[in-house]
């Protein structure tokens, strides 16, 4: 079995097991007890890697073994979840964020609801739509009993004009997971890192999974992704098996290692050589070099991944360093310094004044003979 698959496999048991058995304590202990488990978990990885397909299969997996809960009370909803849509006004939708929610969570009359929380004493603006949205969803979740709750590319709620606004997009997700007792899991892109080091105390309440690409480098990996190829070449409906494995070279630099974009270019290239031709008894490397990722789209994902792969290895910090900083050690490593002085040549670069077409560099002439 690939190493694809094996992170896959572990992922799903990892999440299985903490959601089996919140679900399994809830109707026995106290709130307070619930509370000693992770708020949320960030899931990242670089575009294509099949991040969106692993909710599905978890959620798959969680309704299959809960089916019985689920027939004996049609109100049970175990998991559910929603995409979370990028901004068009510079900041987060998060009354969209409410009502698409609620919609998931097969929740009636969305149009029409009011805070039913709200004091006599305590004067609330009568327009304050988000605050009535956010409280049916609180008291939604509690009720239908939701185990977890998905968030796919969650990198669109950080995207904000400014990093205190990031900060208290996910100080409202955190409160959320801790009002309602339920875990929200969010799938994105390495700019989701925003979020795990915005807040210390957000840190502690939240769990990381990093699903990495493939990395030919990596002997073991190398031999995992050409078995991996093996494995969707046996899968392709079509009478003659095309030899995937022979061109496993191409497959992985048009993939990037990611197996969603392979899965996307194989189902593609099958998808339309059939419309084409009905009767198409095999493909050739030609018809999916036809739907291939062109050299500038796959060199810009590339490039994303490398530099996501680098924001994790730069961000982790060691033992050594906390130990470092409690202690009143507060000297750069050499790896900082470096860093550092990278990024003051980035900023030299930036704040460097643009000069006027055939204007010339400040220099001393020469003078006399």
């Amino acid at each position: 079995m690939s190493r694809q698959l094996n992170v896959y496999t572990i992922l799903m048991i990892i999440l299985l097991l903490i959601l089996f058995f919140w679900w399994l304590t809830k109707p026995y202990y106290k709130e307070s007890t619930i509370l000693l488990l992770k708020a949320f978990f960030l899931v990242y990885g670089p575009s294509g890697v099949g991040k969106s397909t692993l909710i599905k299969k978890v959620a798959e997996k969680i309704i299959n073994d809960l089916m019985d809960q689920i027939i004996s009370n049609p109100g049970f909803i175990p998991v559910t979840g929603i995409e979370a849509r990028a901004p068009d006004k510079g900041y987060y939708d998060w009354r969209d964020h409410y009502i698409r929610s609620l919609l998931a969570l097969k929740e009636p009359l969305v149009e029409h609801k009011v805070d039913i929380k709200k004091k006599p004493d305590i004067e609330i603006k009568v327009n304050d739509v988000n605050r009535k949205l956010r409280s049916s969803l609180e008291t939604a979740l509690k009720y239908r009993e939701t185990l977890a709750f998905f968030i796919d590319e969650a990198q669109h709620i950080s995207f904000n004009s400014s990093s205190k606004s990031s900060n208290n997009q996910m100080n409202m997700i955190k409160s959320l997971a801790s009002t309602t007792k339920t875990p929200h899991i969010l799938f994105g892109t390495y700019e989701i890192l925003d979020f795990r080091d915005s807040l210390g105390q957000l840190s502690r309440r939240g769990l990381d999974i990093h699903l990495r690409r493939y990395d030919i480098q990596k002997s073991n990996e190398q031999k995992m992704f050409i078995q991996t190829l093996w494995n969707i070449q046996r899968q392709i409906p079509i009478q003659i098996e095309p030899e995937l494995i022979e061109h496993w070279e191409y497959f992985y630099q048009v993939s990037l290692g990611c197996i969603g974009i392979l899965k996307d270019l194989i189902s593609t290239t099958l998808e339309y050589k059939l419309l084409e031709n009905p009767d198409a008894s095999e493909l050739t490397l030609g018809d999916f070099k036809e739907y291939a990722l062109t050299p500038n789209q796959a060199f810009k994902l590339a490039q994303e991944a490398l530099d996501g792969e680098a924001n994790v290895k730069v961000n982790n910090r060691s033992r050594d360093d906390v130990l470092n900083l409690l202690l009143g050690n507060n000297s750069n490593t050499d790896e900082e310094e470096e860093i550092a002085t990278d990024e003051e040549k980035v900023q030299e670069n930036k704040t460097k004044k643009k000069r006027k077409v055939g204007e010339r560099n400040p220099k001393r002439d020469a003078v006399g003979e």
